[in-house]
């Protein structure tokens, strides 16, 4: 029976002592940093779609698929922000339970009115965007010019128009005129279309070659409330239809003033029909001869012109020519004009 006793008194002593172990043991295992690691909750906030939070640990570098883009048709996904901080995938760290807001740029559309052709279809873009060529597409028509794309007054310029609200942009278009030539000499030029607003040029304005009535071209003109109006280059500007008609000049009506600048060096002058010659003094050298400052290709001190072609108007001729080392010059104005 003591046996006993002693038998059942050695099994609790070895419980007790086994229990001390093993719960020293367990305490060891949780003191372990292994099973420490610290980590953070990744929340999302969007005003469109919807991402799940996430559970991440400390210093973890988030990935693209953590950073998701978002698809939106009201909206353009700009990126993901902790605060001003964008927060990149591949550089982005967690250090701390944070919650990451969706960024995003409103949509705006851009509708088009026109009075010709086809209106082009809306677009869509992201506010802020700045046109290009592709939005602001240039158009054609038969009845008219296009002048562009306008904002109400504004101008939308490709590269620089920048869309900040849902706008209409209006083509604006200028109609064309024709100008009518009418001539009593030579051949008429071919009429010509041109948007309102154009500039007469030279190229609207052609001279006409001398006519073999005996008259020289001198200019085109038009009447405006019974008053005869000479048309220059870069002086008219075209708001309707343009009767232009030509005016001529008697081909005889040519004139010759000389002036000597130096009383070393004269000038002499004869007719031929149409041709002028002009005779600089002999005895010179290195003669050279001007038409309104051109250097003309006449080396001698003999210059012939012809001046049938000549539009009506005043035309300095000069020599010259050198003598001793000595520089002289004389010069001759032509004057076209006279009777119509």
């Amino acid at each position: 029976m003591i046996h006993v006793k002693k038998i059942v008194l050695l099994l609790c002593t070895l419980f007790v002592v086994g229990g001390f172990i093993a719960c020293g043991s367990g305490a060891d295992d949780d003191n372990n940093p292994q099973n420490s690691e610290t980590k953070y909750t990744v929340s999302y906030q969007s005003a469109y779609g919807s991402v799940s939070r996430i559970t991440v640990k400390e210093n973890t570098v988030l990935t693209e698929a953590e950073l998701p883009n978002l698809p939106s048709d009201s909206a353009k996904f700009v990126g993901w922000y902790d605060g001003e901080t964008l927060a990149v995938a591949g550089t982005y760290t967690v250090t701390k339970n944070v919650t990451l807001v969706a960024k995003w740029i409103p949509y705006r559309t851009i509708s088009y009115s026109t009075s010709y052709v086809s209106t082009p279809g809306n677009a869509k873009v992201p506010e802020g965007t700045v046109l290009t060529e592709t939005e602001l597409p240039n158009l054609s028509s038969d009845s008219a010019k296009f002048a562009g794309w306008y904002d109400g007054d504004t101008l939308a310029v490709a590269g620089t128009y920048t869309v900040t609200k849902d706008v209409t942009l209006v083509a604006k278009w200028l109609p064309y005129y024709t100008i009518y030539y009418s001539t009593p000499y030579g051949t008429k030029p071919e009429n010509a279309k041109v948007p309102e607003g154009t500039v007469l040029t030279s190229e609207h304005l052609p001279e006409l070659p001398p006519a073999d009535e005996g008259y020289i071209f001198a200019y085109w003109y038009i009447y405006k409330d019974g008053t005869e109006i000479e048309l220059l280059p870069g002086s008219y500007t075209v708001t309707s239809d343009e009767r232009l008609s030509s005016k001529w000049v008697k081909n005889s009506s040519i004139t010759v003033e000389l002036h000597e600048d130096d009383t070393e060096i004269f000038i002499t002058t004869t007719q031929n029909g149409n041709s002028w010659t002009l005779t600089a003094e002999t005895g010179f050298e290195k003669y050279v001869w001007r038409v309104d400052g051109t250097v003309q290709t006449e080396t001698g001190n003999i210059l012939t012109l012809d001046t049938a072609s000549w539009a009506r108007g005043v035309y300095e001729v000069s020599v010259e020519a050198e003598k001793g080392g000595e520089f002289y010059s004389a010069r001759a104005y032509i004057t076209v004009g006279g009777n119509e």
